[in-house]
């Protein structure tokens, strides 16, 4: 199997027609086909079951309840404006 370094090599020498076509069937083509196979993996593995189940046994807040505990928490002085959260922080 070539290593990426010549994978790359030969991909610079394509015209620029033939760089677009690869960059098409890499982007409509191949990910759709490595998602798929993803998400067969994620079932097989019991993943999706698990995360079917947690909203099936509404482990997970609703959004109205979410919104709620948020709106609480505001109402409390929990929650800051976002630029505070950079005071103090200094890049170097």
């Amino acid at each position: 199997m070539p290593s990426i370094q010549e994978i790359e090599s030969v991909i610079l020498q394509l015209s620029k027609e033939d760089q677009n076509s690869l960059k098409n069937w890499l982007v409509n083509e191949l990910e759709p086909i490595q998602w798929d196979q993803q998400i067969e993996r994620d079932v097989q593995s019991g993943i999706v079951g698990l995360a079917k189940q947690a909203v099936e046994e509404e482990l997970w807040p609703t959004p109205a309840e979410s919104f709620r505990a948020g709106w609480r928490d505001v109402k409390a002085g929990r929650v800051h404006p976002i630029q505070n959260l950079w005071e103090g922080i200094h890049a170097e």
